[in-house]
C-alpha cells in the first residue's frame, strides 16, 4: 500500500502510476499519466507531467508514436486561458463594473463555459482519434480522467469550499482492463453544475476543467 501522501494514497486524488493485475503474475494492466490542462502563466507544452514508463509500449505501440500524439495536445491546451490571465480577467471585470457585480460575473462565467466547451470538444476528438487510429490496433485504450475532493473550511462564521483536483490520462493495456476503463466515468468526486449562473456543468466534460 502506498503512503497516504503518495499517488494512490488516501490523501491524494491521483491513482498509482502503474496498476498491477490481481492475478498471480501481477502484470501491468493500466498506466496513469498525470496531466495539467493549463499552466499558471503559460500554456506551452502538452500538459503531460509524467514520463511514460516502458510498460506502456506493448503490442507494437512505439515511443515515437506516443510522442507524436502527445505533441498534438499542445493545440488542445492552447485553447485554455492560463491561471494568471483568468484571475486578471475576473478582477478587471469586477473593478470595471462595480457596484453592479452580477453582470460582469455572469459574463465571465459564460466566457469560461464557452472556453471549456471548446477545450472539451478538442480533447474528446484527440482521444477518439488516438484510440481509433492507433491504440485499438495495439489492444490499448486511453481515457481522460480526474478526481476532485472538496474540503469545507469554516472561518469567522463563514464556510468556504476548497477543491483539490488531479487529472490523468489512463491507458488500459489488456482486453479486460479496456472494458473496465470504458465503463468508468471521466470524472469522480466533486462535480459542479454552474449553468444557473452562466457557467459550466462539469458533468458534460471529459475532465475537471
Amino acid at each position: 500500500m502506498p503512503c497516504c501522501c503518495a499517488r494512490g494514497g488516501c490523501c491524494r486524488q491521483a491513482p498509482v502510476k502503474l496498476v498491477h493485475a490481481t492475478a498471480p503474475d501481477g502484470g501491468i494492466v493500466r498506466v496513469n499519466l498525470l496531466y495539467e490542462p493549463k499552466g499558471c502563466c503559460s500554456n506551452a507544452g502538452s500538459g503531460l507531467t509524467d514520463e511514460p514508463p516502458q510498460e506502456l509500449f506493448v503490442n507494437g505501440f512505439r515511443r515515437d508514436t506516443f510522442d507524436q500524439w502527445i505533441a498534438r495536445l499542445e493545440a488542445v491546451r492552447s485553447l485554455r486561458t492560463t491561471g494568471c490571465m483568468g484571475l486578471c480577467c475576473c478582477i478587471t471585470g469586477l473593478i470595471a463594473f462595480s457596484p453592479c457585480l452580477l453582470i460582469p460575473c455572469y459574463c465571465v462565467c459564460k466566457a469560461i463555459a464557452k472556453e471549456n466547451r471548446e477545450w472539451d470538444k478538442a480533447f474528446r476528438a484527440w482521444q477518439d482519434d488516438f484510440n481509433n487510429q492507433i491504440l485499438q490496433n495495439c489492444g490499448i485504450f486511453v481515457k481522460t480522467q480526474s478526481r476532485c475532493d472538496a474540503v469545507y473550511i469554516s472561518e469567522q462564521g463563514r464556510t468556504r469550499k476548497e477543491r483539490h483536483i488531479e487529472r490523468w490520462l489512463a491507458f488500459a493495456l489488456t482486453p479486460e482492463e479496456v472494458a473496465k476503463l470504458k465503463a468508468e466515468p471521466h470524472e469522480v468526486g466533486d462535480i459542479e453544475d454552474c449553468k444557473c449562473c452562466g457557467g459550466s456543468d462539469e458533468h458534460e466534460l471529459c475532465m475537471h476543467p
